[in-house]
């Protein structure tokens, strides 16, 4: 289904907005998409999707906005163009939304950090 309303969506956004609305098009199915799953996981497996959505994307909201700024910051002070800008920007902000991510969004961060640093021992 969610194939289909891309499709659809894409046939005229494109036409409207070229790739942006090819872009557009692609947001609204797994809008789409996320809402019908969520209400199957409330309705059929009794899950509290509200809960859920407090627990997990509220708490990982703060370092994605937050990855967010640098990537706008990196932008504009990193003065490097072409591929190998984009690389290196691109590298700054997942760095940076992965070390956020331990510290802001994990509850149990201290064992995965264990985890990680033990793994990385081993190599």
């Amino acid at each position: 289904i969610t194939g289909v309303i891309n499709v659809v969506l894409s046939l005229f956004f494109s036409r409207m907005w070229g790739a942006i609305g090819a872009c557009a098009s692609i947001c609204v199915a797994y809008i789409f998409r996320a809402i019908a799953f969520n209400i199957f996981y409330q309705k059929k497996m009794n899950l509290d999707m509200v809960a859920v959505a407090k627990k997990c994307y509220i708490r990982i909201s703060i370092p994605l906005l937050l990855s967010v700024a640098v990537g706008f910051a990196a932008v504009s002070f990193i003065p490097l163009g072409g591929w190998t800008g984009f690389v290196a920007k691109g590298a700054v902000v997942t760095l940076i939304y992965g070390i956020l991510l331990l510290l802001l969004g994990f509850d149990n961060r201290k064992e995965i950090l264990q985890k990680l640093l033990s793994r990385l021992r081993r190599h």
